[in-house]
């Protein structure tokens, strides 16, 4: 991601694909798809996004140690909030308070 703060989309996204051939399931494949989440939102791509969102969510919510799901409703605040009926980060906002 520090190749994503630097806006070197090239080898972020590289490293992305990397990362992802490895993490095929679990809490890494959660955190990998976190990331491409946040990469998409830096290319303006908010529906492919909140596509990775959700499938990070799935597949944290199914696991026992779910450290990196606050991460995730997060940024689902975020990615909702720059959509069209933005209210839908409210309801999203609470779904992650207190874990």
């Amino acid at each position: 991601m520090l190749f994503l703060k630097r806006e070197n989309f090239e080898a972020c996204q590289e490293f992305l694909k990397r990362a992802e051939s490895v993490a095929i399931q679990g809490y890494y494949r959660a955190l990998t798809l976190n990331n491409w989440a946040c990469f998409y939102r830096s290319m303006g791509k908010l529906r492919n996004s909140l596509r990775c969102l959700g499938e990070a969510l799935e597949i944290e919510t199914g696991l026992r140690n779910f450290d990196n799901m606050a991460d995730i409703h997060l940024n689902l605040c975020v990615g909702t909030s720059l959509t069209p009926g933005c209210l839908v980060s409210v309801g999203k906002a609470q779904g992650g308070h207190g874990l």
